[in-house]
């Protein structure tokens, strides 16, 4: 992981890069498993805290950032600062082959002379908390009022990998009160050569407000993209959120099956983009 220096993220390759911090090698080669975890997911399972998982692995409980925070910089001066993470090292790129390991964690910034903002650049991954039999919704996109009139085209890769809870997603568009479905149309084709993708080629509907991608222990988009297609306004003006108090943010809602004793999780991946004539003419 390391923080880079540039005037914007679509920098040109020619303007230099300067590294401003690095991990190094504090989470080079790391072989742990979260004993807090997996003791909780036992005893969700049967009660008993320690039966059902393979403890053999030493607990990362005493590792840095473990459910606490990691600095990684401090005392940079004011600017745009590129955040770059990698499970590959350069050194040994064969390294993790064969290897099972799942980068989780969170970002924070703050500063004494102002409120720095965090975003994407390019193709997103989260992964989310899912409780059963309930909405879950995150922050998908800021999209600004200069962008009223045009189709905004969101990729999701791979949604639905909810084990036995079934999944229903919807997108979510500002109203300056909160927040309410948004229609669309989508799609679905394979991303992949893997045998055991899902069979979703052609596959997708117009004017909806929702995809079901997993009808309970059954992901239908394994190993597929979904590609969303929605038409903005013409008067779409980027409503303010009342929670953020920022303008044109827009969310991405789950809502799961089972019961409220249940959780399950989803690891996406998405990109959002704008497709449209970004001049608009006035006639005299």
């Amino acid at each position: 992981m390391a923080v880079t220096s540039g005037r914007c993220a679509a920098a040109a390759s020619a303007h230099r890069r300067n590294l401003a911090a690095s991990t190094g090698a504090a989470f080079r080669r790391q072989a742990f498993e979260d004993y807090t975890v997996l003791h909780e997911l036992d005893r969700l399972n049967d009660g008993n805290a320690s039966d059902d998982y393979d403890y053999s692995q030493a607990d990362c409980s005493s590792q840095p950032g473990h459910f606490g925070w990691y600095q990684l910089a401090t005392g940079l001066p004011a600017g745009t600062y590129r955040l770059h993470t990698s499970s590959t090292d350069t050194a040994a790129p064969l390294d993790q082959d064969d290897s099972t390991g799942l980068n989780a964690f969170a970002f924070y910034a703050a500063s004494t002379f102002g409120s720095p903002r965090i975003y994407g650049l390019g193709t997103m991954e989260a992964y989310v908390r899912l409780p059963g039999g309930t909405r879950s919704s995150f922050y998908l996109a800021r999209i600004d009022a200069v962008h009223a009139g045009k189709t905004m085209i969101l990729n999701l890769w791979d949604p639905g990998d909810t084990n036995d809870l079934s999944a229903t997603i919807r997108i979510l568009q500002p109203t300056g009160s909160g927040f309410t479905p948004a229609h669309f149309d989508w799609h679905s084709t394979v991303g992949t050569s893997n045998p055991s993708a899902a069979s979703c080629n052609g596959r997708g509907a117009n004017g909806v407000d929702s995809i079901v991608t997993n009808t309970g222990g059954n992901s239908l988009f394994n190993g597929c993209w979904v590609t969303i297609e929605l038409q903005l306004p013409g008067d779409y003006s980027a409503p303010i959120d009342p929670t953020s108090g920022e303008r044109g943010w827009w969310k991405i809602e789950y809502e799961m099956g089972g019961s409220a004793s249940q959780f399950s999780t989803d690891l996406t991946t998405w990109t959002v983009s704008m497709r449209g004539n970004p001049v608009h003419l006035v006639l005299p």
